[in-house]
This record gives structure tokens, C-alpha cells and sequence, in this order.
């Protein structure tokens, strides 16, 4: 039997300050909070209707956790909206670098946010995953 994934629960990042992060994600994502626990280290935001982003302080939590320092994660978005949140974004101060778009059409584009993280808007559709495309991203280092 197949291990059915139905998507990403939660990640986590690693930031220096929580209020900060907790900031920024709501006024520059619209990412609202779901759970806080100052006191465990510990924001959890909205990513879409079932995920979350647990913007976590250095150190180990239950169970062995401990927050990561991830270099890029990406969040799916319409592709008739990705113009629209390049716009919104800029307005809001935030460098945006994009769009690039990919073999097989898709588009991306990228900000950072105050402890480095690398946050990718991407239009991606799951259709596009053949041996074809993987061929051709692997040209761009997509791979």
C-alpha cells in the first residue's frame, strides 16, 4: 500500500527573535497566528488551510525537536495571483526577485525574510511532474 501524502502539515524555521518573526510574517505574509508558546520558544502561523509555520527559537524541544535552518521552502500559489502578490509584497518594502518562470510554464518568485529564510511563491501544478519535466529542470538546476 502506497503512503497517501496529502501535503505539508507543518515546517519549521529557526528565528533569533519571536515578536519579530511573529511580525513579519503577519504584516508581510498575511500569515496570521494560530498558536503561541513564548514560553516553550515557540509562534505557530497560518500557511493556507492546512499548514502551518512554526517559527521556532534555537534549542530542543519534546520529543527531540529542534528548529532547522531550512535555505528555501516554497508556498504554492494561483498562477493568476502571482503577479498580484509580487505588487503586494513590494509595497510592503519587502526585494522581490521574479518572476522565473521554469520549464513546463510555472512561475516563481522569491523574497527573503529577516533571518535569511528563502521564500518561494511558486504556481506550481502537480501535472508537470513526468520524467520529461524532471529532464528539463535538471537544465536549470531544478532538480
Amino acid at each position: 500500500m502506497a503512503i497517501n501524502v496529502h501535503g505539508v502539515s507543518e515546517l519549521t524555521l529557526q528565528v533569533r527573535d519571536l515578536d519579530e518573526a511573529e511580525k513579519w510574517f503577519a504584516e508581510k505574509l498575511d500569515m496570521p497566528v494560530s498558536n503561541r508558546q513564548p514560553d516553550q520558544g515557540m509562534v505557530w502561523v497560518k500557511a493556507g488551510e492546512w499548514t502551518r509555520i512554526g517559527l521556532w527559537l534555537p534549542g530542543e524541544r519534546e520529543f527531540g525537536d529542534r528548529p532547522g535552518v531550512h535555505v528555501h521552502f516554497a508556498l504554492r500559489v494561483n498562477s493568476d495571483e502571482l503577479l498580484g502578490i509580487k505588487e503586494r509584497l513590494e509595497g510592503k518594502g519587502l526585494d522581490v526577485e521574479g518572476p522565473v518562470e521554469w520549464p513546463g510554464k510555472e512561475h516563481s518568485i522569491y523574497i527573503r525574510d529577516p533571518n535569511g529564510h528563502l521564500i518561494e511563491f511558486f504556481d506550481y501544478t502537480p501535472e508537470k511532474d513526468t520524467p520529461q519535466y524532471a529532464e528539463q529542470a535538471a537544465q536549470f538546476g531544478d532538480s
